[in-house]
């Protein structure tokens, strides 16, 4: 069958930043979900806990950020997909100690097609599928100073035709 000329067939791929963040983190946290980096002028934040995401797609990277240097301990970081921690090691940070060279600032990627970061588009008018990332700080942890933690979630969208 001939291709209409307005029809796009190749793959089509988007990338998505979603941010999260924990203001004064403490010791012992046990697998906390972080806030969305969202604010709002009357209260100061939101505390929405995850993103909504409309099409099929992957968890290909995660950062993170401290606001001072880790001086004891180790934190983890779970992504999840709709609540449930994602099982692909590749993006897992796992008690990551305090003396490692990208403690306070660091990142793991994975390939977009790698299993158990992928998700499929919900149906039409469904819920969405949502996006997030817990916590876990040993009880031992301390800080150099404040310690407020950033993290990123990158999200590759596939088969995008709008």
């Amino acid at each position: 069958m001939p291709q209409l000329p307005s029809t796009f067939s190749a793959s089509t791929f988007s990338m998505r930043q979603t941010m999260f963040g924990a203001a004064t983190a403490t010791a012992s946290m046990a697998s906390v979900p972080l806030k969305t980096m969202v604010t709002d002028a009357a209260s100061g934040s939101l505390t929405i806990l995850g993103y909504n995401m409309l099409f099929s797609g992957s968890l290909v990277a995660v950062s993170w950020s401290w606001s001072s240097a880790l001086t004891a301990g180790t934190f983890s970081l779970t992504p999840t997909i709709n609540g449930a921690a994602i099982t692909n090691a590749g993006l897992l940070l796992n008690a990551l100690p305090f003396s490692a060279a990208n403690a306070q600032y660091g990142f793991l990627k994975i390939d977009g097609q790698s299993a158990n970061a992928r998700w499929i588009a919900p149906a039409y008018n469904a819920a969405p599928i949502r996006v997030g990332v817990n916590l876990t700080t040993s009880a031992g942890i301390t800080w150099a100073g404040a310690a407020d933690l950033q993290v990123e979630l990158v999200v590759m969208y596939d088969g995008v035709i709008l």
